[in-house]
């Protein structure tokens, strides 16, 4: 009785261990998905306008970078329509977009010359979860700044806040 007893407690032991192995590796998939995501997102976003960039600016198109950001996240996390997981392996809820802010060359100071001063300190307040929350990063062109909250499947119910930056890239940066 003693041995059944003490196989009984390993049991329980080996169980509890590949348990928490196990949300371990949940909470590092949703991280890495998630801040991948949003990432390819905020590229996916920079849509520059062309006659601005013809003039030597870089001017985000807002309306189709928001549309894009939003296709890009279903594409990449398996969301629907809603922002809501297809298959909930690795997301439990809804990924919410908490701001997409685009920081072209038209929202920067300009020197005498009429050009872009960078780096830029970008700051913003966003309402996030009933409090103003500060996003603050220096930018060193125009660039794409994005936040969304990914609820993670895992049983202490993990709510992630992620933040990409995407930088875009031409010849004279």
């Amino acid at each position: 009785m003693k041995v059944v007893l003490q196989l009984i407690a390993i049991m329980v032991v080996i169980a509890t261990l590949l348990s928490i192995n196990t949300e371990d590796r949940m909470l590092m998939i949703g991280e890495v998905r998630s801040y991948g995501s949003v990432i390819l997102a905020a590229h996916d976003a920079a849509v520059v306008e062309q006659e601005r960039k013809a003039e030597g600016y870089i001017v985000f198109d807002e309306v189709t970078g928001a549309r894009n950001f939003r296709e890009s996240l279903m594409i990449n996390m398996n969301l629907d329509s809603m922002l809501r997981p297809d298959n909930a392996a690795v997301f439990s809820g809804p990924i919410k977009v908490v701001g997409l802010f685009f920081v072209g060359d038209d929202k920067v100071p300009h020197d005498a010359l009429g050009r872009p001063i960078y780096p830029y300190e970008f700051v913003q307040g966003v309402s996030y979860r009933n409090e103003t929350i500060t996003v603050r990063e220096t930018l060193i062109g125009p660039s794409v700044v994005a936040l969304i909250e990914a609820p993670l499947n895992v049983n202490y119910g993990v709510v992630k806040l992620k933040k990409a930056v995407y930088r875009y890239l031409d010849k004279r940066l």
